[in-house]
């Protein structure tokens, strides 16, 4: 099984995004957040680069399959129960496909 993946709730990762495309570097957005223990440098690189396809794509299917892949209904449900800003995904659940083009899935059971 892969490793889980990582996601920033949307406020926090458009907040860092704007910050990001200013010239900020990865590493000092990090630290600037407090998510040493939180989140990696390539995760939030990953994240900002999907979040750039999201907001220059002209294709809307394009922009609604990023939004769903880096902000899911699971992402925004443990925010509100835990409070929390980053989250690693549900063992229930999966993402079909490649990130971002793909989809998350209920995990089959066995």
């Amino acid at each position: 099984m892969a490793r889980p993946m990582v996601l920033i709730k949307k406020s926090l990762l458009t907040a860092i995004y704007g910050r990001w495309v200013q010239g900020v570097p990865v590493l000092a957005l990090i630290r600037q957040n407090n998510l040493e223990e939180k989140v990696t440098a390539p995760t939030l690189t990953k994240l900002l680069q999907y979040m750039k396809i999201l907001h220059t794509s002209d294709n809307e299917e394009v922009k609604r399959v990023i939004q769903d892949s880096i902000f899911p209904k699971w992402l925004t449900a443990e925010v509100k129960r835990t409070n929390e800003a980053i989250h690693k995904q549900p063992k229930e659940m999966a993402y079909k496909g490649r990130m971002p083009l793909g989809s998350w899935i209920v995990r089959p059971t066995e």
